[in-house]
């Protein structure tokens, strides 16, 4: 098992026996700073309506709860290939609530 912590995160691999396959946890900080937008505006092409909605200018700091797995499809001597996804919610400390994070992608390690 490998166990890292950065600045804000702390993360926890556990690889499987033939290296394939490995789960990955973390927990983390999170933060969305209100960088003084302006409202937005969505107008439609075909009718022509527009709406504007209000941005929220206020900070807001969260705890960051994700799962994922991480897949190894090739292995080159020094090099691997791989695929990883990932997922998880963040539950904001403000009126936000809990909204969910997912993702995935490809990892080269060499």
């Amino acid at each position: 098992m490998e166990l890292s912590i950065s600045r804000y995160n702390a993360t926890s691999v556990l690889p499987s026996s033939s290296g394939g396959t490995g789960a990955q946890s973390s927990l983390g900080w999170i933060a969305n700073w209100g960088q003084d937008n302006g409202n937005q505006t969505v107008r439609y092409i075909e009718s022509g309506n527009s709406y504007s909605y209000g941005m929220s200018t206020e900070n807001a700091n969260g705890l960051l709860v994700e799962a994922g797995l991480d897949y190894t499809t090739f292995n080159f001597s020094d090099t691997s290939v791989g695929v990883f996804v990932r997922g998880g919610p963040v539950f904001w400390g403000s009126d936000l609530g809990t909204s969910w994070r997912a993702w995935g992608g490809l990892s080269l390690t060499f």
